[in-house]
């Protein structure tokens, strides 16, 4: 998209088609091309029928009010999840700070959540065209929420002119209004007044793609590593930093907080707290959907409603024999390296030396891990999995596995599985040697955590 289809596009102009395509049952179809082009010029008819398609596709990771959202194919890929985003947000505003410096915005939803809490939010976007559909986010936002907006010279102001795009090199958030985008790198601006301002947080994003794709490689950040632990360094004020799920413990800040975020089961994001109030915690957190916010635990100490993370801090206690029940943690404990604050919870040991199964004699719901119920132990064997699954009539069977090297894909056609029930097994070493378990997940927990 060009940056003039794609300010055609956030105007008034283009609202009324685009709510023409949102009642198009395929907006990729050739009849809905069709159909837009009739009266107005192809890039337009594409960008309208591709925001149409994109914001259906976004309902799952930004929730129904992606219906209202300008957005791209690689800035929805890339954009945090709305729960994720409220929740950091929410972790910002309690540092204290009134302003946040989102630099690598994006799209805008990570800005939008901050700036639904009342933070005054100043975006960085290098590409000029994400940069104007983030402006657009972040200005229809405050439209919506009939936000009065207070300029530098604390006179009140409308919200009337803020689908502009400001490219201020050296500008900060009270040199104007809140909400606004700056199209630029973030390494060709002038930090020196953010950086020494306690109270504007730096949120950083660094982009983890190159030409070929999505990248994992700490090599292949944009801006690069060493640049953003420049600020983390620098910076007066809070510095967050958001990373993706497998990046090296090792390159980590130790005098940073560091966050394994996990969402509806899937390990999502490593973030980097840096501030006065940092000790060097490492911790994992479930997050789950609840009308748009976290889910949290009650305290055990009272009533009032928390948000409880794992942290690393107690170390795993040593192997054990398998109980009754076995446990598989989310993976944010397993980043965190939290399993033996798990353990404590469970009442439970690991099934063996460097595998991450926990085991006890005691039912426990917990959102860090998934709980099952040991039913039978089967020979680690292709023969004797064989033999079961006939005898048993297993046509459908997932199968985890942990500490060996097998393919559950593989192991799956050998079985030959041809009956009508379902199964679970979950493949482990133990202290005796490898083992087959037969299981079914908690349903009746006992005891709650």
């Amino acid at each position: 998209m060009e940056s003039q289809t794609a300010r055609w596009l956030t105007s008034p102009e283009a609202e009324p088609w685009i709510d023409t395509a949102m009642s198009i049952a395929d907006p990729s179809s050739l009849a809905a091309a069709t159909r837009l082009r009739r009266d107005l010029k192809p890039d337009q008819a594409a960008a309208v029928l591709d925001l149409v398609w994109l914001r259906r596709r976004a309902r799952t990771k930004l929730g129904p009010a992606a219906d209202s959202w300008f957005l791209t194919h690689a800035g929805l890929e890339q954009a945090t999840r709305w729960d994720v985003a409220r929740w950091r947000a929410d972790q910002i505003r309690s540092l204290g700070v009134t302003s946040v410096i989102d630099a690598g915005c994006g799209l805008g939803i990570d800005a939008m959540a901050c700036q639904r809490l009342g933070l005054a939010v100043v975006g960085i976007e290098r590409d000029p065209v994400v940069a104007i559909l983030a402006q657009a986010n972040l200005s229809r936002d405050w439209r919506h929420r009939a936000l009065q907006i207070t300029a530098s010279d604390s006179t009140q102001t409308t919200t009337s002119g803020l689908t502009q795009t400001y490219d201020m090199p050296g500008a900060r958030p009270s040199d104007h209004q809140p909400g606004r985008v700056i199209t630029a790198s973030v390494k060709d601006l002038d930090w020196t007044a953010w950086l020494t301002d306690p109270g504007a947080a730096i949120f950083l994003d660094p982009a983890r793609r190159t030409t070929a794709g999505r990248s994992w490689r700490i090599s292949d950040l944009s801006p690069s590593w060493d640049w953003v632990e420049s600020i983390v360094e620098a910076a007066q004020g809070p510095v967050v930093v958001k990373l993706g799920p497998g990046f090296p413990r090792s390159s980590l800040p130790t005098n940073a907080d560091v966050t394994w975020v996990s969402h509806r089961g899937d390990l999502v994001e490593t973030t980097v707290w840096s501030s006065s109030q940092s000790t060097g915690a490492r911790q994992a957190l479930i997050l789950t959907e609840s009308d748009q916010q976290t889910t949290s635990k009650t305290d055990p100490s009272g009533d009032t409603p928390t948000i409880s993370c794992l942290d690393s801090s107690t170390p795993p206690p040593p192997p054990g024999p398998l109980g009754a029940y076995i446990y598989e943690p989310d993976p944010s404990v397993i980043r965190a390296q939290a399993l033996g604050s798990l353990a404590s919870r469970l009442h439970a040991h690991p099934v063996a030396a460097e595998v991450a199964y926990l085991t006890g004699d005691t039912s426990v719901d917990t959102v860090y891990a998934q709980g099952f119920v040991i039913d039978d132990q089967l020979d680690m064997s292709e023969k004797s999995l064989r033999a079961w699954v006939r005898q048993a009539g297993i046509g459908v069977l997932e199968i985890k596995v942990r500490g060996l090297d097998i393919d559950p894909a593989v192991l799956r056609t050998k079985l030959r599985l041809k009956g009508s029930r379902s199964a679970t097994v979950i493949l482990t070493p133990t202290q005796t040697g490898s083992i087959a378990l037969v299981v079914h997940r908690l349903s009746q927990p006992v005891v709650t955590t």
